[in-house]
């Protein structure tokens, strides 16, 4: 692992754990939270220095409780919510494969670990992650939501942002490190340099055979483990062919 993710993550560790706080300093800085993003969750305490989850589930048993507390119903997911997540994982395998078509057309080296999953093993060690986000509304705005995935080991992320209509807008290669301080939510806007709309096929070839993993991966589950050491990548494109999506 990168020493210095390693020592980032130790150092944000420690001022958590020199923190001594009590239910109500816990409450009143999820309320001064939820002032400033009403959106704000668990998974929003991970980009925080401010308690973690963890402190919130020793307090109170979980953050849901945390909010009732506050006098709050934890959002649930509905059936259109989970109907949408399924369509962009259906998205994701099938933007994985295009580029594994791709990679294996301009011969470099690529397996995909599971037939139904997300991943790419490139050059035989670097795993690479392919996700595909869209919009959606929130307070009022139309915003790119990027769902954050920690229950997987990968080196880098291949962003495909998505038109309405299912078709490619622009897409971005990112190493773990980077895609794990991206912010979740972003408009337009927002700079994003990274994206690229179009490059031909044999420069999308050229950018994947360059990678390496990033750093022996560490089995751990602490947020440091997770985040895995990634070096910044060139940003990488569009798909060649601008493939509509399956549910298009």
């Amino acid at each position: 692992m990168d020493a210095g993710v390693w020592q980032a993550a130790k150092a944000k560790r420690a001022k958590r754990a020199g923190t001594i706080r009590t239910r109500k300093e816990l409450l009143a800085y999820l309320a001064e939270a939820l002032r400033s993003n009403p959106a704000f969750n668990a998974s929003d305490l991970r980009s925080t220095d401010g308690p973690s989850r963890q402190t919130y589930v020793k307090h109170f048993g979980s953050f849901a409780a945390a909010l009732r507390c506050l006098g709050i119903e934890p959002a649930k997911r509905s059936e259109e919510d989970y109907a949408q997540l399924g369509r962009a994982r259906g998205l994701g395998r099938h933007f994985r494969a295009v580029v594994h078509e791709t990679l294996e057309r301009n011969e470099v080296e690529c397996t995909t670990p599971r037939k139904c999953g997300h991943l790419l093993v490139v050059n035989g060690e670097a795993r690479v992650r392919v996700q595909v986000i869209g919009r959606a509304i929130r307070f009022g705005v139309l915003q790119w939501s990027l769902r954050k995935v920690y229950r997987e080991q990968f080196d880098y992320v291949f962003i495909v942002r998505l038109k309405a209509d299912d078709t490619v807008f622009d897409s971005m290669l990112l190493s773990a490190t980077d895609y794990f301080s991206f912010p979740l939510w972003f408009a337009d806007s927002v700079p994003t340099d990274g994206f690229e709309k179009v490059l031909r096929e044999d420069e999308i070839a050229a950018r994947f055979a360059s990678l390496q993993a990033a750093a022996p991966r560490v089995r751990s589950r602490s947020s440091a483990g997770r985040l895995g050491a990634a070096r910044r990548t060139a940003s990488l494109t569009r798909s060649a062919d601008g493939r509509r999506g399956p549910n298009a």
